[in-house]
Parts: structure tokens; sequence; C-alpha cells
């Protein structure tokens, strides 16, 4: 589920998604007696969750969100770097070469491909 916490008012614990899918499709979970155990165990006093829409301008980010935003930031310092390394200006300008993608070591050479490709 691609959730983030907005806050806790005993009983509820307050969650936001940002979008009406993610809503739709967590609805039954909200009655899982498994999901209101968790909650009692992790926000003691609260025995419920709601999950509504988050606003455009609410800050809360989820898991995945900040993934995304993380690996953002990581690209475009590793770019930076290579765009600074005079081995490469110089590549770039004999072959008359740009950079088109930049990928983390951690990614294998095969999703860089398949990225390409989209």
């Amino acid at each position: 589920m691609d959730v983030a916490l907005d806050r806790c008012q005993p009983p509820t614990v307050y969650a936001v998604t940002p979008h009406d899918l993610h809503q739709r499709n967590a609805q039954p979970l909200l009655d899982d007696a498994r999901v209101r155990l968790g909650i009692a165990a992790c926000f003691p006093g609260c025995q419920r969750l709601e999950i509504g829409l988050r606003a455009a301008h609410h800050p809360g980010r989820t898991r995945r969100e900040k993934a995304q935003i993380a690996r953002a930031a990581l690209e475009a310092r590793l770019r930076e770097e290579l765009l600074a390394d005079p081995r490469i200006q110089q590549i770039q300008g004999r072959l008359g070469a740009r950079l088109q993608r930049v990928a983390p070591p951690d990614e294998a050479p095969e999703a860089a491909r398949r990225e390409k490709q989209r």
C-alpha cells in the first residue's frame, strides 16, 4: 500500500495516499482484524485506521515517493559529476557526443537497456 502517516488522534490513526485508487483498494483492509491489532500495537490507544486522499500541499510522502526523489537526486548528482569530468568533456568535444542517461552503480545493465527502450 502506498500511504503516508498523517496524524494519530486516538482512537484513530490517519493516513493519506496520493491516488484515489490506493484509497479505494485500502477500504477492505480497514476492517481487517490483523490491521486493527497492528494499529493497536504500534499506536497505543488507537483501534482504527482511516485513509484519505492526500492534499496537494500535504508534506507527507510515501515510501515509494521518497525512493523516487532520492533516486532522481542521485542520478542528478552522478550526471553533474560525469559532465564535470575532463575526460568526458574531451570525449564529448571530439565526438560531438552527449550524455543521455545516467544509471547508478546498483542498477543492472539489463534494466538500463529496458528503460532506454521505453
